[in-house]
């Protein structure tokens, strides 16, 4: 096995706890290693997370919009 090979195991590793795409960049450019997909209930979370926020901002007076 490679050094690189190790590596993108531990990287790999490492990107599994992280919620957010993990990327390696090296001489051949960059590369996507992992990007984690949001469970449906993390979504729902999300989404009610956005729009209490932007309720919250028209209460205050600030428009705002959720866009994806």
């Amino acid at each position: 096995m490679t050094q690189r090979e190790v590596e993108l195991i531990l990287v790999r590793h490492l990107a599994g706890r992280l919620a957010l795409p993990t990327f390696l960049v090296d001489a051949d450019g960059i590369h996507l290693v992992d990007r984690r997909e949001a469970t449906p209930e993390e979504n729902a979370a999300l989404d009610a997370a956005a729009e209490a926020t932007v309720a919250e901002l028209a209460r205050r007076g600030l428009r705002a919009e959720i866009v994806s």
